[in-house]
C-alpha cells in the first residue's frame, strides 16, 4: 500500500509485482510483525511484574498485620503478669513475712526467710519477663540508644566485646523499632549461648541507593555447625 500511494503522488512509478517490490514489502511485514511482538512481549511482561508486585505488597500487609497482632498479644501477657500475677506474688510474699513476724520463733524465721527469698527472685524474674515481652522504652527511646544500652549490658559481663555502628537514618515508625530492635537481642542473645565468640559487631545504616535500612550482625565465633548447615539437624 505504501508503494500505491507512492504512484499516486507521482513520486516514482510502482509494480507492485516485481521482485523488487515484493522483498521491500515482505520485509516491512515482516519489520510490523517484529515490533508487534516486541510491544505485546514487554507490555506481558510488565503485567507480570505488576502481579508480582501487587503479591508482593500484599504478603508484607499480612506480614504487617501478624506482626501487629504478635505485639498486641505481647502488650497483653506483660500486662496481665505485671497487674495480676506479679501483684498476687508481691501479696504473697507481704503475708510470708507477716506470718514469720507472728508466728515464728528466730529459729524458724531463718528457714522459712529462705522461702521469702526465693518469692522475692520469683518476683524478679517475673518482671524481667514482662519487661522483655514489652519494654517500656520503646515508646520513649530511639533506636540507636536501645542499641547502645544492650551492648553496654553485654560488655558488662566481661566475656566477650560487642561494638556498634549506627550510621543517620530518619526516626522509624513504632513496629519497625521493635522488630529490628527484638532482631538485633536474638541475634545477640545467640552469639552468647552458642558461638564462643570473644568479639562481635552490630552495624545498622540507610543504603541512600535503594532507600533501605540494612542490620548486619557478625562475630568472630565458631559459626554454624555443619550438620545444621546440611539439613541434619532440626530444630527452632
Amino acid at each position: 500500500m505504501l508503494f500505491y500511494y507512492c504512484s499516486i503522488l507521482g513520486w516514482f512509478e510502482v509494480h507492485p509485482l516485481e521482485i523488487f517490490f515484493q522483498g521491500y514489502g515482505g520485509l516491512l511485514n515482516a519489520a510490523i510483525l517484529v515490533v508487534g511482538m516486541v510491544h505485546q512481549y514487554h507490555r506481558t511482561q510488565k503485567e507480570k511484574d505488576k502481579i508480582a508486585q501487587e503479591q508482593i505488597n500484599t504478603e508484607r500487609e499480612i506480614l504487617k498485620h501478624s506482626i501487629q497482632a504478635q505485639e498486641t498479644e505481647r502488650h497483653r501477657i506483660a500486662k496481665d503478669l505485671h497487674d495480676d500475677l506479679g501483684g498476687n506474688l508481691a501479696l504473697i510474699k507481704l503475708k510470708m513475712e507477716l506470718f514469720a513476724d507472728k508466728h515464728l520463733g528466730n529459729a524458724d524465721k531463718a528457714e522459712f526467710g529462705d522461702l521469702v527469698s526465693m518469692m522475692e527472685d520469683s518476683c524478679k524474674d517475673l518482671r524481667y519477663i514482662s519487661y522483655e515481652l514489652m519494654p517500656s522504652d520503646f515508646s520513649s527511646k530511639v533506636l540507636r540508644t536501645m542499641i547502645e544500652e544492650l551492648v553496654e549490658k553485654i560488655n558488662a559481663q566481661k566475656k566477650l566485646r560487642f561494638s556498634y555502628v549506627t550510621g543517620d537514618f530518619p526516626s522509624l515508625d513504632m513496629d519497625v523499632k521493635i522488630n529490628l530492635f527484638r532482631i538485633i537481642k536474638e541475634l545477640t542473645n545467640n552469639i552468647l549461648k552458642h558461638s564462643q565468640a570473644t568479639q562481635a559487631k552490630i552495624k545498622i545504616e540507610l543504603d541512600e541507593s535503594s532507600k533501605e535500612l540494612k542490620l548486619v550482625v557478625e562475630d568472630n565465633g565458631k559459626g554454624i555447625p555443619k550438620e545444621i548447615l546440611d539439613g541434619k539437624v532440626t530444630g527452632m
